[in-house]
């Protein structure tokens, strides 16, 4: 996390000297940065991705509930992604767009999960 901190805040001073005279170089300077905080967070997530796929193995007769809970994290990121990276750029209408078709595609993808839930409950009352 150091790390991270440490590029972010060096990042961050030149942005912030770069804004006034050059703001195009302090917004590919930005979005570059982005890029390599990702580059810095992917082994992270490899590593989730793999340990997540362990423990749905493990859980017997739920794997499309389980792979639809892996597809809504995965939106979740690449959403909050995409729309801070339109902030970024300025475009903070375009990153609320991003963001909400990001929370409706999430809403239809857990209408089965849902429906499964409501199921397995009338299923349990006499």
């Amino acid at each position: 996390m150091m790390e991270v901190a440490g590029v972010a805040i060096c990042a961050l001073v030149l942005i912030l000297s770069l804004k006034s005279t050059r703001p195009e170089l302090a917004l590919l300077l930005s979005l570059g940065t982005g890029v390599v905080i990702f580059g810095m967070a992917f082994p992270y997530l490899v590593e989730m991705r793999t340990e997540m796929e362990s423990m749905g193995a493990k859980v017997s007769g739920s794997g499309m509930t389980f792979a639809s809970l892996m597809k809504v994290l995965g939106i979740c990121f690449i959403c909050q992604i995409a729309a801070e990276l339109c902030r970024d750029a300025g475009e903070t209408a375009l990153g609320s767009k991003v963001e909400l078709f990001g929370k409706v595609v999430i809403c239809a993808m857990t209408v089965p999960v849902m429906r499964a839930l409501l199921d397995t409950v009338v299923s349990l009352i006499p």
